[in-house]
């Protein structure tokens, strides 16, 4: 189960750059985010958007937690996704 909101650490492994260039994207808004408090939020779909990904479309009824994560194999294609969620 993929999570919606992710934090800095996280985002920065999807991307494969180090934590100090998130929170500067995220700084200079190129990357949507949120502080809470001390600490940054990113959405899931902020990530992808940043990606040029397409937008995901979730079923009516359905839950986006049931997503595979970002980077992940799925069985109809059984090879990474190429960084965008199905």
């Amino acid at each position: 189960m993929a999570p919606d909101v992710l934090t800095i650490d996280e985002v920065a492994k999807l991307l494969r750059v180090s934590p100090d260039t998130v929170y500067r994207l995220a700084a200079r808004g190129e990357l949507a985010g949120r502080k809470v408090g001390r600490i940054w939020r990113i959405p899931r779909s902020a990530v992808e958007q940043y990606l040029g990904c397409p937008p995901r479309r979730i079923p009516a009824g359905a839950s986006s937690t049931h997503l595979p994560a970002v980077g992940t194999t799925t069985p109809a294609n059984s090879g990474p996704t190429q960084g965008c969620s199905p």
